[in-house]
């Protein structure tokens, strides 16, 4: 199987530990083959994954840390990759920033890590992480930075655009919210021209924070999301919302956004609510 086939199958087993199980049908199993990939060196959620070449990369993410009757984030800044057919993942750097629960999407550059949230908050860094085959290193470049921090977002591609989906709150336990949907050409964003992110008129809807975000035929689909913004720690719980929409870039602005089928049950994207215990 190739890399990207093998990244494929990670996110969809991201998607389907949002569905009951009562609601997979039983010859679903024959429109998928799925492979066990080595189990990573330590245990993070949020973290940044995708592809660069043939390798698959994933970096930062977070651990819950257990200490003195009370938990806490600790950040990682780790980068691991697993080659074609390897054995084992192989560390091959860090992040100048260890985080997590931002977004990432796979470009032919390499992996772009965006937002996120560490230590200091909020992030609106953008990064692109490539290996480079021929000397056997991980490459890091940072690229243009979004217009406002922002975390627990989504982001896709299409041909030449990269598209972020999310919402933003003064604190990332507050529940007053400000959605976002922006978008950025891939030869700017990795050229380092004179250019911003370009902004959008919001998803309609509730879903807010970790929307699914897929582009298909040149047009965006955001799916489900959180009505409120969830860390693993919190006691709050996740109001995961069944709506969906699609965005059509070449619209005008006002009939961008169209609805289209509900999921059949609310989902959210569910690796923010899955707690990991361990140490970084």
């Amino acid at each position: 199987m190739c890399m990207r086939s093998k990244v494929l199958s990670v996110l969809l087993s991201v998607l389907f530990m949002a569905i009951p199980a009562a609601m997979v049908r039983a010859d679903d199993a024959d429109l998928f083959n799925w492979d066990q990939l080595p189990p990573l060196p330590i245990a993070v959620e949020g973290a940044f994954s995708g592809v660069s070449g043939e390798v698959l990369i994933v970096a930062g993410g977070s651990c819950l840390n257990y200490e003195n009757d009370a938990l806490s984030h600790q950040f990682s800044g780790n980068v691991y990759l697993l080659q074609p057919d390897a054995k084992e993942w192989t560390h091959v750097g860090t992040l100048n920033t260890p985080s997590a629960f931002g977004s990432s999407v796979t470009i032919d550059s390499g992996l772009v890590c965006i937002g996120g949230l560490s230590d200091h908050g909020e992030s609106s860094d953008v990064i692109l992480l490539r290996w480079d085959s021929s000397t056997q290193s991980l490459q890091t470049q940072e690229l243009i930075g979004l217009p406002e921090s922002l975390a627990m977002s989504s982001a896709t591609s299409t041909a030449n655009t990269i598209y972020v989906a999310g919402a933003r709150t003064t604190d990332i336990s507050d529940s007053v919210s400000q959605k976002v949907f922006w978008s950025i050409e891939v030869s700017s964003l990795v050229g380092n021209e004179e250019t911003t992110w370009a902004q959008h008129p919001p998803c309609p809807g509730e879903g807010r924070f970790c929307p699914m975000v897929v582009a298909q035929s040149g047009n965006v689909y955001v799916f489900g999301g959180s009505q409120n913004a969830i860390i693993a720690h919190q006691v709050r719980t996740a109001i995961p919302v069944t709506e969906a929409y699609c965005f059509h870039p070449s619209a005008p602005e006002d009939d961008a956004w169209s609805p289209v089928a509900d999921l059949p049950v609310a989902v959210s994207y569910t690796h923010l609510t899955l707690p990991t215990i361990c140490s970084v």
